[in-house]
């Protein structure tokens, strides 16, 4: 096994299922090869009308606990029979998430000579992490994408709309 970050290391984007080994370490899986980062930000609700949309996980250098609107799971939930507008729809609360950025870099599986010098050896910036050294010769590329937690609303269905009748946009039968 080579250390992270040296010549020879690959790394993994690896799977914890949380099961411990007969030698009393963690099992884990590797899932795929060549995952150098993996950033999760959460995004919640404006908190008053007229403000913008709150991101907790994006402010470079801060763990997600420490920001100026942490996830918080110390606080009630919002109840199914909640207003729309109500106080518990706002909070630091995980049932309160509408949507997550997944961030991950990826770099080449061999070395480049050609691309041994410092512009292409950076990790790019994602979630709160700040743009960083890696090993040099190895093209990286970010990727981004926002999820929306619809399914996650406490006043949501938990059921799809289903239109027989073919309407755009609607399942139809339900499948």
């Amino acid at each position: 096994m080579v250390a992270a970050q040296t010549a020879g290391a690959r790394p993994y984007l690896m799977f914890d299922p949380g099961t411990i080994g007969p030698d009393n370490q963690p099992m884990v899986i590797p899932l795929t090869a060549d995952v150098e980062d993996l950033q999760l930000t959460y995004l919640y609700p404006p908190a008053a009308a007229g403000d913008g949309s709150r991101l907790v996980g994006a402010t470079a250098g801060v763990n997600a606990a420490d920001e100026a609107f942490p996830i918080r799971v110390d606080v009630r939930p919002p109840a199914a029979g909640d207003a729309p507008g109500a106080a518990s729809r706002v909070t630091g609360s995980p049932a309160n998430i509408q949507g997550v950025r997944v961030s991950l870099v990826v770099r080449s599986s061999e070395v480049n000579i050609a691309l041994a010098e410092f512009p292409w050896s950076l990790l790019p910036a994602a979630g709160n992490r700040a743009e960083v050294q890696g090993l040099l010769g190895y093209r990286r590329m970010l990727f981004e994408s926002t999820v929306i937690t619809r399914n996650l609303q406490s006043r949501a269905f938990v059921y799809t709309v289903v239109d027989p009748a073919g309407q755009p946009g609607m399942n139809l039968g339900g499948g």
